[in-house]
């Protein structure tokens, strides 16, 4: 039994880290499309002044990593980005 879900437990992060990569952005311009996309999302909600700066600054680090070319940092403030928005 324990065996078993150590093998489920093991399948779930491999899957997870999966997902978490087929989403990364795959080079500065696929970065710069998703973050755009995040933007437009986000200007269609009704959020905060509070929040909106949270947004605008999450955004700004997004496209920061996408010129710099670290996709993986890119990915961690899109997922943050996301997490903001609700997304």
């Amino acid at each position: 039994m324990i065996k078993h879900l150590m093998i489920a437990a093991a399948f779930g992060v491999a899957t997870a880290g999966t997902a978490f990569a087929a989403d990364a952005p795959k080079d500065p311009q696929d970065c710069m499309k998703q973050a755009f996309e995040l933007a437009k999302s986000a200007q269609s909600k009704k959020l905060s002044e509070a929040k909106l700066g949270e947004v605008e600054e999450l955004l700004t680090k997004m496209e920061d990593q996408c010129d710099a070319g670290d996709m993986a940092k890119a990915a961690e403030a899109k997922a943050e980005l996301s997490k903001a928005l609700g997304n």
